[in-house]
């Protein structure tokens, strides 16, 4: 299977939130956060999503680096979520849903 793109992943995930009907606030960030990694993306001439983009996506958007032992702020940890779903949505073709809870831990497995 071929790879998808930035563009492609982010178009699926917004189908995905709403095909599960995800709050309207809920994809309305989704698709800002999707919009600034994808402009992001494009200005480092990347086309597929990366550890190493991610990364520096959050340490030049947002001065967080992801080795530091900083805790990271609730904006930041939103854009790690979105950052996580479209990664998660590349390897499964959908997005997070089911969660177990183990040892105070949460797992993600692709349905």
């Amino acid at each position: 299977m071929e790879r998808q793109t930035i563009s492609q992943l982010s178009q699926g995930v917004l189908a995905e939130l709403e095909k599960l009907h995800y709050a309207d606030i809920t994809i309305t960030h989704f698709r800002q956060s999707l919009f600034r990694i994808e402009r992001y993306a494009i200005k480092k001439n990347e086309v597929f999503i990366s550890d190493d983009l991610a990364k520096e996506y959050l340490f030049d958007g947002y001065g967080w680096d992801i080795g530091s032992n900083s805790t990271p702020t609730a904006h930041i940890t939103s854009q790690l979520r979105v950052i996580r779903v479209l990664q998660f949505f590349e390897e499964c073709g959908s997005i997070p849903k089911a969660h177990k809870r183990t040892g105070g831990r949460f797992f993600c497995a692709c349905l």
